[in-house]
């Protein structure tokens, strides 16, 4: 049996079975082109914030793409899903797919002056080349556009009267704040947990004065430890534990964290050690049952790995996949007992 064999019948709609594709896909094939050719099977609108500035200030009429590589292709696809004209690609026609035009720099410059903008990520592109154009005809992104949809953890549930929420990762305590919103106030309590040294006090800032949340200064994992955890300013999201990170932080299980109270929503966004913090919950997640939202985009085994796990601790577990970014990041499993 292949592993879409293994996992689809325990997911609860077909949508999910799009998204347990593309990341199967992805884990013998990291191009960005693959992962949104399968997801898009899923009829779903984005936004995109690189875009904002551009269109408002140009008003383009339509795109052209600089490049003929995997990240231009991405581009010409993402545009034209998202209602655009797209001209084509400046690019090599043997390269480019049947289904992307190739176009000369002649052409490019034709459908500029037709009121055209040209994408450009600044990971593709010769300068000296860009430099005949005019600048205001140019949209430059840092590398690839990142389409953003729904309510990430929060809009594939509903919330239950006296709601106790884990926050497994809580950077800035913004999923905090989110979950108190979307529980509309109706929660008992919150645990919110995060081991970063660069993003906790951020955490007490925000969360200070809110009644019955209580903040950990922690990393989940599977034992009561201490490791290494690699964190700097500008990359927040991508802090985590690592063998050569320069801070030291104290681990804890979600089974200590929690002792005898309940949870009934646990969220895990931890950066690849969801699997690790999940074996350490293997108590409150037997005894509670609770509803789940797990990220499981981190590592190319995430998806089996965790829905293998959760489901022989308890058989009950049925799961759904949804994904918020029209690239390869931002894969939530929504863990739902039965």
């Amino acid at each position: 049996m292949n592993a879409f064999d293994r996992f689809a019948h325990l997911l609860l709609d077909e949508q999910s079975k799009v998204y347990l594709q593309a990341r199967l896909r992805h884990g013998v094939d990291p191009s960005l082109t693959t992962f949104y050719r399968t997801i898009r099977k899923n009829p779903v609108a984005y936004a995109f914030r690189e875009l904002e500035t551009y269109v408002q200030t140009h008003h383009p009429t339509g795109w052209c793409v600089w490049g003929d590589d995997d990240v231009a292709v991405y581009h010409h696809l993402v545009l034209k899903d998202a209602g655009w004209s797209v001209a084509g690609n400046y690019g090599r026609a043997e390269v480019l797919p049947p289904d992307v035009p190739a176009l000369s720099m002649e052409e490019v410059e034709e459908y500029l002056e037709r009121g055209y903008g040209l994408l450009v990520s600044n990971s593709s592109g010769s300068k000296a080349q860009l430099s005949h154009f005019p600048s205001q005809k140019l949209c430059l992104i840092d590398h690839h556009l990142v389409g953003r949809t729904g309510w990430q953890y929060f809009d594939y549930f509903q919330p239950h009267p006296q709601e106790i929420f884990l926050d497994g990762g809580s950077l800035d305590g913004q999923t905090t704040l989110e979950f108190l919103k979307w529980s509309e106030g109706g929660y008992e309590k919150v645990f919110a947990v995060e081991p970063n040294p660069l993003t906790f006090a951020h955490c007490q800032e925000q969360l200070q004065g809110i009644a019955r949340v209580e903040l950990s200064q922690e990393a989940l994992w599977n034992n009561q430890c201490t490791k290494a955890f690699q964190a700097v300013p500008e990359e927040k999201w991508s802090a985590q534990l690592s063998l050569d990170g320069q801070f030291q932080v104290v681990c804890t299980t979600i089974d200590q964290l929690v002792g005898d109270q309940t949870i009934t929503f646990l969220k895990l966004d931890v950066e690849g050690a969801e699997l690790k913090a999940l074996q350490g919950a293997r108590e409150v997640i037997a005894r509670c049952k609770p509803r789940m939202a797990i990220s499981v985009y981190h590592k190319p085994d995430d998806c089996q790995t965790v829905m293998t796990y959760l489901h022989e601790l308890v058989p009950e577990y049925r799961f759904a996949l949804r994904h918020y970014h029209s690239d390869c990041i931002e894969t939530i499993l929504y863990a739902v007992p039965q």
